[in-house]
């Protein structure tokens, strides 16, 4: 490492890591709706680089086990923001949005 940032190749494995833990991830489960019987209500708690806009985990899940009902909850700390952001925070102009509910603590700062 240079700076404190990573190199790129120490980058690259990173994503690969991540990616080969949200497919881990997906892959238990869809183990368990297959053996368990339909889940009326579960919950995998994942950090936002595995579910944000869709992606990571999200996408493992609904390619693995299609006919399992998804949906994301983005947990979002509103003193990083002005009320004025807020409005902004669930979409993203390139990427969507950035879950299905988003859920908001604490107060916006006033600036």
């Amino acid at each position: 490492m240079s700076g404190g940032h990573a190199n790129p190749d120490q980058i690259d494995r990173y994503f690969e890591a991540q990616c080969l833990t949200d497919d881990r991830m997906a892959f238990e489960v869809a183990e368990v709706s297959k053996t368990q019987g339909p889940v009326v209500f579960g919950v995998l708690v994942a950090g936002s680089f595995h579910t944000d806009f869709g992606d990571g985990v999200v996408a493992r899940l609904q390619w693995r086990a299609p006919d399992l009902r998804l949906g994301t909850v983005r947990i979002i700390d509103a003193s990083d923001y002005t009320a004025d952001e807020l409005s902004a925070v669930g979409i993203d102009p390139q990427y969507g949005e950035l879950a299905d509910w988003i859920a908001y603590v604490r107060e916006p700062v006033a600036r």
